[in-house]
């Protein structure tokens, strides 16, 4: 049965809502940051409990074309990450937002919206730095920051603290300053 149906029908869909509304309930206690380290600690059990209820989303119960699309960038994804301590934390986030995708239409939107927004804007490349725990068959170019380099060299006067940082700051992330 595709997930769309399975997480939308009879009992699923109580289920969903059983499951989906503590969950952001929970996420949203957790970040909001107001909350003891032992109420954190229960919550984060419990997001995690309520993660393990939402089915597993695969190419062959998947029918949108772009939560397929999130299959293979989960793939791409998964080639090139290699921190082995940190992938179940990105697969349990793959795993949300394929299910998210594929069955919430306003989620859908919301997404689809944020990458349209990205699209259009002046969103910075990635850092043409190494990472690390990341491996790529090609390497993607970023911008090097190179107008950030040359004020520190050419500055005739010491920079003060604050311009400094943020020179740095652009060098590190790969940006113009």
């Amino acid at each position: 049965m595709f997930l769309k149906y399975q997480m939308l029908q009879g009992d699923m869909r109580a289920y969903i809502v059983k499951v989906k509304k503590p969950l952001m309930e929970a996420i949203v206690k957790v970040g909001s940051g107001r909350i003891s380290w032992l109420a954190m600690a229960i919550t984060m059990v419990r997001i995690i409990y309520l993660i393990k209820k939402y089915p597993e989303p695969t190419r062959e119960n998947c029918l949108h074309p772009n939560t397929l699309k999130i299959c293979d960038i989960e793939d791409n994804f998964f080639k090139s990450y290699k921190n082995d301590g940190r992938k179940p934390l990105f697969r349990t986030a793959f795993k949300l937002l394929k299910c998210e995708y594929e069955h919430d239409k306003d989620m859908r939107r919301i997404l689809d919206w944020l990458k349209h927004e990205a699209d259009k804007s002046d969103w910075l490349p990635m850092s043409p730095l190494p990472m690390n725990n990341w491996e790529e068959e090609e390497r993607i170019e970023g911008t090097f920051p190179v107008k950030a380099l040359s004020q520190i060299l050419e500055a005739k006067e010491p920079m003060d603290s604050n311009t400094l940082k943020r020179l740095i700051f652009s060098i590190e992330d790969g940006r113009e300053f």
